[in-house]
């Protein structure tokens, strides 16, 4: 039985210091600067750039040129970047802040993530998720909530993950199954060693359907650690999930000898 550590965490944000911009006594009367420009506003002294550390950037990362200071890979000398500031991909932090949103939610609904009970959520537009963060809808007991435990650490995370429509207007988490399939919210990791904390791992099962796919939050490497919810609830534990695998470059996958395939998907794009 894996080890349950519930370790409170939480969120990890921090925002860029304001920068103070002189003034040119030249500069056209009532000329307003735009913020969002303010390294080029004509009629204004440019300021001295915030001074950047560089970090291993992640494998295969291509920054891009227009958003250079909150690329993955830099983080602000002073103290890092917002882990999901605006129009960032993957900022400097991100992962460990859904590290310490999975670890929170253990903390304050780990049993309420078992089979037959109910957590919170903090997911605004869950199916009877009234007060979010305080309601614990009555569907989610007696189900499966793998996917609502790391779908609930990303969202607290600030970070987008999996959802499906229903009939009445409201979402659910995606099944665990669908996950890989998300190109445009995750980034497909190959090599079980470049395995970052914050990473999301799923593994499926042969067939489709209710409970053919469990996913988890990678917590800890070195040894690998991950939390997520099984039937008794939600905690941290050990686990060599790759061994004996093989990696299919076709699925971008590792299979096991049962047939399972696992999946390495690291979240890119925050929420709104």
């Amino acid at each position: 039985m894996p080890g349950d550590t519930r370790i409170g965490g939480s969120t990890h944000v921090v925002v860029l210091p304001e920068i103070e911009i002189t003034g040119d006594p030249n500069a056209e009367p009532g000329y307003v600067c735009d913020p969002d420009k303010d390294w080029v506003c004509d009629g204004v002294d440019d300021p001295p750039r915030p001074s950047w550390s560089p970090i291993e950037p992640e494998p295969g990362y291509l920054c891009d040129p227009d958003r250079e200071m909150f690329c993955p890979g830099y983080i602000l000398a002073e103290d890092g970047v917002d882990a999901c500031a605006p129009g960032t991909a993957r900022a400097a932090g991100l992962g460990q802040a859904i590290v310490d949103a999975a670890r929170s939610r253990v903390t304050s609904d780990g049993q309420d993530y078992a089979y037959d009970r109910a957590p919170t959520s903090p997911l605004a537009g869950l199916s009877g998720n009234t007060h979010p963060g305080v309601t614990q809808p009555g569907w989610l007991q007696n189900n499966n909530k793998c996917n609502q435990f790391v779908g609930d650490s990303l969202t607290l995370a600030g970070v987008e993950a999996p959802t499906i429509p229903m009939d009445d207007g409201t979402i659910h988490y995606a099944p665990a199954e669908a996950w890989p399939a998300r190109h445009d919210l995750f980034q497909r990791i190959t090599k079980p060693a470049d395995i970052q904390v914050g990473d999301v791992i799923v593994r499926d099962y042969p067939g489709s359907g209710d409970s053919t796919a469990h996913v988890e939050v990678v917590s800890g490497t070195n040894p690998l650690r991950t939390t997520g919810a099984h039937h008794d609830g939600a905690y941290e534990s050990t686990s060599n999930w790759f061994g004996g695998t093989t990696y299919d470059s076709n699925s971008q996958s590792f299979g096991e000898s049962s047939g399972n395939r696992l999946y390495i998907l690291r979240p890119n794009r925050c929420g709104d």
